[in-house]
């Protein structure tokens, strides 16, 4: 499991690492986001789980290529058995 990372630490602007350096970066955090950017497969990143100080924590699935419905559907099924309307994350 990975929290998120600290604003501005995927910053591709950053002028103290080059372009490879950066795109190792990427994709040592978010393998696989790119990759289904790339292809066009539809993908879903559901809130099912939280941190212990309440931050939600993401679940990416996906599906075969243009078959958004069975993702919606999962999606569906997955906030009937685990809603996560109602979870908030304390104020600090």
């Amino acid at each position: 499991m990975t929290l998120p990372a600290k604003i501005g630490l995927l910053n591709a602007n950053n002028p103290t690492i080059d372009a490879k350096q950066w795109t190792e970066q990427i994709f040592t955090y978010a393998p696989f986001t790119n990759l289904f950017n790339a292809t066009g497969q539809p993908s879903i990143s559901l809130p099912l789980k939280t941190s212990q100080s309440g931050l939600p924590i993401g679940m990416q699935f996906t599906g075969r290529f243009a078959d958004e419905t069975t993702l919606l559907q999962l999606a569906a099924q997955l906030e009937e058995a685990l809603p996560w309307n109602d979870r908030k994350p304390e104020k600090s």
